[in-house]
């Protein structure tokens, strides 16, 4: 029996969700019967298949959920998932396995990066109208959708994330995916070990002007960038980069202060001293309300079109980061990139 914690409720989900019956029956659906044929019986001797589901010809195939519970079978374990992946032709594969590790791959993409010609123009069209490419065998058992316009770069190959997030279980970690402390700074390193402990001296100065109503905020409760030099000039806030050239630079923990201080002005009235209030504040506020990206991030442009509930899951992974780093030493900022 299915539950809501099993990996293959999970990846039934997803396809029932992401999938018509006809998408499934022309792509994925192709590999049910011949992985069976070759594993069926290595997998139902290592409990991964039901007596019903070991001979290929014994498979209902009627109704959409017969499709997708035919087709959980190939990702429902590491060991269906390597049978899967070793029916898959070699080109396949390549794409296959990018697509566990990235969002999509688009069809110029799939040209530009892996040398493969994924499709032909056709006259054939779409119920929106739009010319409908026809995928060159192997590459026609890929899920794929299209984008906006009517140029065929525009369709690319995509697989679930809910899926994904399953199928990257059954690889080994990459190098460059394991966080590798060193015990020295880089070159070009800025040390800032006194975090905590700068915060608690700048804070007092910050409420005093935030209660004066002398930062100014958008309707978003996002800090108005034009007055934070004159915050910065009052409040006398240490900055991270205090000697730097780079105009975006400049201001960031500033940014960062006024930032989250409509949230600890809230809290404040449940948790009166600092570290309380800190403490609070990223186990209630940081992962339900605060938008850390266009605080962290105040230089990038288009953050005002986008509503705060849209970086709600950036909270949880920043402290799911912040949790795994090493206590006693350096990471690089590529090596952080590659965890990620």
């Amino acid at each position: 029996m299915r539950t809501k914690n099993n990996p293959s409720q999970k990846i039934f989900d997803a396809l029932d969700k992401e999938f018509t019956k006809e998408a499934l029956q022309n792509t994925l659906l192709r590999f049910v019967k011949p992985v069976l044929q070759k594993c069926g019986a290595e997998l139902k001797q290592k409990g991964h298949l039901s007596s019903a589901y070991a001979n290929p010809a014994d498979l209902p195939l009627r109704t959409k959920a017969d499709y997708v519970n035919a087709v959980v079978i190939l990702f429902s374990g590491p060991e269906p998932y390597r049978c899967f992946r070793e029916s898959l032709h070699k080109d396949v594969l390549v794409l296959w396995d990018a697509l566990v590790f990235n969002d999509a791959i688009g069809f110029s993409q799939a040209k530009e990066e892996f040398g493969f010609t994924v499709f032909a123009p056709s006259a054939r069209r779409n119920h929106y109208y739009r010319p409908e490419p026809d995928i060159k065998a192997p590459f026609d058992t890929l899920p794929y959708k299209s984008g906006w316009g009517y140029d065929y770069r525009n369709y690319f190959f995509q697989l679930p994330l809910a899926l994904r997030e399953v199928l990257v279980g059954y690889y080994e970690v990459p190098p460059q995916a394991k966080l590798t402390p060193m015990d020295t700074l880089p070159e070009g390193g800025i040390a800032y070990a006194d975090a905590e402990t700068q915060f608690f001296l700048d804070y007092n100065r910050l409420r005093i002007y935030f209660q004066q109503g002398e930062i100014a905020y958008t309707m978003k409760n996002r800090p108005v960038a034009s007055g934070l030099t004159k915050v910065h000039r009052m409040v006398k806030s240490r900055e991270f980069f205090p000697n730097t050239d780079i105009k975006r630079h400049k201001l960031v923990r500033t940014h960062l202060l006024a930032s989250v201080m409509p949230y600890l002005s809230v809290l404040e009235k449940t948790f009166p001293e600092p570290h309380n209030l800190l403490r609070a504040f990223f186990q209630t506020s940081y992962v339900i309300d605060f938008p850390s990206p266009p605080a962290l991030l105040p230089d990038i442009k288009g953050m005002g079109h986008l509503e705060n509930y849209e970086f709600r899951a950036y909270g949880s992974h920043m402290l799911h980061l912040l949790r795994e780093l090493p206590a006693n030493g350096y990471v690089s900022i590529q090596n952080i990139v590659g965890y990620c």
